[in-house]
């Protein structure tokens, strides 16, 4: 038993590419690192399912025709996880959240998120760049669940979270401290990000390059706007340098999504399928992208105190 180890897992199902189309709310409350109580509750998402959705979750339409909606079970849920340390598993979970929030106009629970994908990049050194999608794990882990089920997903998040901490003996304030502990506040409207093109996508390497940095010889996306970066351009431009080959769209062989605040739905599902497929890739925050410009002996001058919101 792991005294203190209280949390809430949380997993979010949708009915198509719109991250505010939730049809299936999972969640898995943990205490003293044990699973103490779950909910699973379907969502009536008020739009169409997509069959590439439901061939995932396998919910259809006529399951959810006397569900509630988001906006219609809000209240229950904002009373569950307001004031209560959140952990999911990548950013596609508090996306559909922050933006089902903001689609009803709903106010913004006083919850800490932590991305459970990044403290198991940092547990397990095999998971460092690529392979750390939940299935993935929990299958090292000996973890049997329904993949796609919003609850079996959360349970599953938390128990590999719990053996995490255990292994490495850490606590939550512990892995808060260092992944960055992410407070979700409305997201404040901004300029449309710069469309990164010409020149900035054609790789270029130097022979005074440090082929050791992170970037290197990676493929990399960068989507959505940075509170360090108003103009994208200019973080694309630092990560070319770094010899790094810039993209604007998501294929196989991409290494590096770059998710800032606002990231392409359509791009987060691309990169999490890459990701499932056990390709070497993985989804950064823009606290991420400092830390690796950092490894990479690139320091960001009085880098921007950021909320985290839509990275998901």
């Amino acid at each position: 038993m792991n005294k203190d180890l209280n949390f809430i897992a949380i997993d979010f199902e949708t009915a198509n590419s719109d991250y505010s189309s939730i049809c299936q709310i999972g969640l898995a409350f943990f205490k003293n690192g044990e699973l103490a109580n779950k909910v699973s509750q379907l969502i009536n998402p008020e739009t169409h399912f997509d069959g590439y959705n439901i061939g995932i979750h396998e919910i259809h339409p006529e399951d959810v025709v006397d569900a509630p909606t988001f906006k219609e079970y809000y209240p229950v849920l904002f009373e569950q996880i307001n004031n209560q340390v959140l952990i999911h598993h990548q950013p596609f979970d508090w996306t559909a959240f922050c933006q089902a929030c903001e689609k009803h106009a709903l106010e913004f629970p006083n919850s800490y998120w932590l991305d459970n994908a990044a403290v198991v990049r940092r547990t397990w050194e095999q998971f460092r760049q690529k392979g750390y999608g939940l299935k993935n794990v929990a299958s090292f882990l000996g973890i049997e669940f329904k993949h796609h089920d919003a609850c079996e997903d959360a349970i599953a998040a938390g128990l590999v979270f719990t053996e995490a901490c255990s292994l490495t003996e850490r606590s939550i304030e512990d892995w808060a401290n260092e992944v960055e502990k992410k407070r979700i506040k409305a997201p404040r409207k901004g300029p449309s990000p710069q469309r990164i093109s010409g020149e900035l996508l054609k790789q270029e390497i130097s022979d005074n390059i440090d082929c050791n940095n992170p970037f290197f010889d990676k493929k990399v996306v960068i989507s959505g706007t940075y509170s360090n970066w108003p103009d994208r351009k200019v973080l694309a431009k630092i990560i070319k340098d770094l010899g790094a080959d810039i993209d604007s769209s998501i294929g196989k062989k991409t290494n590096i999504l770059c998710a800032g605040n606002g990231v392409g739905p359509a791009k987060i599902k691309k990169m999490q399928a890459n990701i499932e497929a056990g390709c070497d890739a993985k989804i950064i925050t823009e606290v991420e992208v400092i830390e690796m410009l950092n490894e990479a002996g690139v320091k960001v001058d009085n880098p921007i105190e950021i909320d985290i919101r839509l990275v998901k």
